[in-house]
């Protein structure tokens, strides 16, 4: 899929296509994207400029296009394309091809392999590009570029570069002193951004080191207003909350996945696995302070009137990135003892985790009235409410003036972003997620979303079908419709009697009104494990899969609130609805109705059957959706459904079992001779002591 525009959907992205042709473009000049425009203008020695350069007497834009934005390695600078994702798309397609001696088109591997290797080492010995040159890369908040122009560009640069090693660093084209150069100066590169933000941190939380986030100067950056997240907004973004926008988000990145792919590396390991802790820290700060009470991302404040979905796009890139990030690190980290995913992390109010961030000394701070949260928040939380901006959930309440932020509304042709399609950066997170929710979003086929367009635009002057500023060659070729389909995210269709639901729901809607769907207990006695699954909103509905080793009949129950307080049975009959397999059914019985429980206020407990229905071997799935509000859903057992026949008979040749055997008169054998036996076989024996 994804391979020809349109061969999925109409405008669907022909993202093999493109590459193709990129790549073999590459193979003929791999130096026709080349990154050569970089800051020379303060020598060798002199510190990059960037936009509080002191010789840069005007930083606002357009006067600062020459000095700075035009030593940016991306496409579309004075017409030209300085972003070098030929390397990263050759690199892709030799690792499509399988190796150094398979063909694609007129080329070998090897052929793409030996262009990427040229352009990498060009660059690991170009003395403009070390990274280990303290005097030109700053690696500290006092005089370094920070998360500012052209740096966060570079570090983009960088990731794609990292990629286009990663994808070919196999191949036989690579002498071993050509992986050590081009090894240390990915190593540099990633010392560089981690020391630069590592540092950025200490500016706001004065006692970083230590692990303390109540030490935050008052007054000042911290506490400067940036703007609200759409007309009327509760949510406010502040200085503090832009060292989590998208600038140092893709700073964090590179630093974060180079660190990963150096962590097993015999002489760059140790400061790798340094930096990945770091990061993984970095991450989860980038959740609290980095996103607002329901998860919508800081930099919404960059929109306006006359640019509506400037925010969302903005966002996108942070998220995407941050993505690149937590999936990274869950391929990378899964088997090792320290791994926490983050995929996975959430934190809850109330608890010390979250009086580590939010203490008693930064109480009413400005800056904080807008990240704090009741209930449980996670990066699932944050892209959710993402998605929610792209199918319509929120209407026309967030908006700009009369424009709906829903990455398609705007007032003129002179709008910098019109149309925000960066949704579909999230099929990566997917494949771990495994939401067909989210799935219907970044596919369109879900009812409020806006198809596919032609000419979206571009994010940072990057095709929007690359990910989050370069870092895939195509999202969704790559990831688009690949839930449980791939390492290591396979799905776990469990071959069991009984499905808990908290354990392998994958939510399809989620309407939010009540909360989001997701698990519920931990003190609930008449819940199986304690837990379920909460539906508490009308519409939310989730899918339970399962599998079935032989074909045949089989009793289905499916344990749920069966009541509440306006009576035993309240929920019936049509307080669930069900399909198996997208196919509608109904349960036959109420079975096993609890006593009241107080877990959720008054609770009755029952066991909806569906007596009798044949399915096949293999794979299924029960989709289960609330008609009500306030369901939840404890499990879900399969049974056989034995047909025992009024008459039986036993064929003694085909189901005997030798007991004891005297030897006397034969062994136990089969007769073929007599008309007068059934079958016209029987067991020779004198005394038959068993049958099976």
């Amino acid at each position: 899929m994804y391979k020809t525009t349109s061969d999925v959907s109409q405008n669907s992205p022909g993202d093999w296509d493109r590459i193709l042709k990129d790549a073999n473009a590459y193979i003929v000049n791999s130096a026709n994207d080349r990154y050569i425009n970089y800051d020379t203008s303060q020598g060798i020695d002199g510190p990059i400029t960037e936009l509080n350069s002191p010789w840069v007497l005007n930083p606002s834009w357009p006067d600062r296009v020459e000095f700075i934005d035009d030593k940016e390695p991306r496409p579309g600078i004075n017409g030209k394309d300085y972003a070098a994702l030929s390397v990263l798309n050759a690199a892709f397609v030799y690792l499509v091809s399988g190796g150094d001696h398979n063909d694609i088109g007129n080329h070998k591997g090897k052929d793409y392999a030996a262009a990427v290797k040229k352009e990498l080492l060009w660059y690991a010995n170009n003395e403009w590009l070390d990274f280990s040159n303290t005097k030109r890369w700053i690696p500290s908040s006092n005089g370094g570029f920070n998360d500012r122009n052209p740096g966060f560009f570079i570090a983009c640069w960088l990731n794609s570069m990292l990629n286009a090693y990663d994808y070919t660093r196999s191949s036989s084209v690579y002498s071993q002193s050509d992986r050590q150069t081009i090894d240390t100066w990915l190593y540099n590169g990633m010392v560089f951004y981690h020391s630069l933000m590592y540092s950025v941190m200490k500016s706001p939380f004065i006692s970083y080191d230590q692990g303390d986030y109540s030490n935050v100067s008052t007054g000042g950056w911290n506490d400067h207003l940036r703007g609200k997240a759409w007309d009327g907004s509760e949510y406010s973004s502040y200085g503090l909350n832009e060292f989590f926008a998208n600038r140092s988000t893709v700073n964090w990145r590179f630093a974060a996945r180079t660190a990963l792919f150096l962590k097993d590396h015999n002489q760059y390991g140790n400061k790798a696995k340094e930096i990945i802790h770091d990061a993984h820290r970095w991450f989860k700060d980038w959740v609290i302070y980095g996103t607002f009470e329901d998860g919508t991302h800081i930099d919404f404040h960059r929109s306006n009137t006359t640019d509506p979905q400037r925010g969302l796009q903005y966002s996108t890139i942070a998220i995407g990135a941050m993505v690149d990030i937590a999936d990274a690190y869950e391929r990378v980290m899964n088997t090792d003892p320290s791994f926490e995913s983050l995929y996975a992390w959430e934190i809850t109010s109330g608890t010390a985790e979250y009086q580590k961030y939010f203490p008693a000394e930064t109480q009413g701070r400005p800056w904080r009235e807008s990240i704090e949260f009741s209930g449980t928040k996670s990066f699932k939380t944050v892209i959710n409410t993402l998605l929610k901006y792209f199918d319509g959930s929120f209407g026309s309440i967030r908006a700009w003036d009369q424009y709906p932020i829903d990455g398609h509304s705007y007032p003129s042709d002179d709008t910098f972003v019109k149309i925000v399609e960066s949704d579909r950066w999230i099929a990566l997170a997917n494949t771990y997620y495994k939401d067909m929710n989210w799935k219907s979003i970044y596919t369109r086929t879900k009812s409020g979303t806006f198809p596919y367009v032609s000419n979206p635009t571009k994010a940072g002057s990057y095709d929007i079908n690359m990910g989050a500023w370069g870092s895939h060659p195509g999202t969704l070729f790559m990831f688009g419709q690949m839930e449980g389909e791939v390492w290591p995210y396979a799905a776990e269709i469990p071959l069991s009697d009984l499905i808990e639901a908290e354990d392998n729901f994958q939510v399809l809607d989620n309407t939010g009104d009540f909360g989001d769907v997701g698990q519920v207990g931990h003190t609930a006695s008449l819940l199986s494990n304690k837990k379920g699954v909460k539906i508490f909103d009308r519409g939310d509905a989730f899918r339970l899969p399962f599998a079935i080793d032989q074909k045949g009949l089989y009793r289905l129950n499916l344990r749920a609130r069966v009541g509440d307080a306006a009576g035993i049975e309240s929920y019936l009959p049509n307080g669930y609805v069900l399909k198996l397999d997208d196919s509608s059914i109904v349960w036959d019985t109420v079975n096993d109705i609890s006593a009241s429980d107080n877990s959720f206020g008054e609770t009755y407990w029952g066991t909806l059957q569906i007596k009798e229905i044949e399915l096949e071997s293999g794979s299924h799935y029960l989709d289960i959706e609330s008609y009500r509000n306030w369901g939840i859903v404890d499990y879900l057992k399969i049974e056989p459904v034995i047909i025992t026949p009024a008459n039986l008979i036993f064929e003694a040749e085909e189901v005997y079992e030798v007991v004891s055997d005297t030897g006397n008169n034969a062994y136990p054998s089969i007769s073929e001779t007599s008309e007068l036996l059934n079958n016209k076989k029987g067991l020779i024996r004198f005394v038959i002591k068993k049958f099976v």
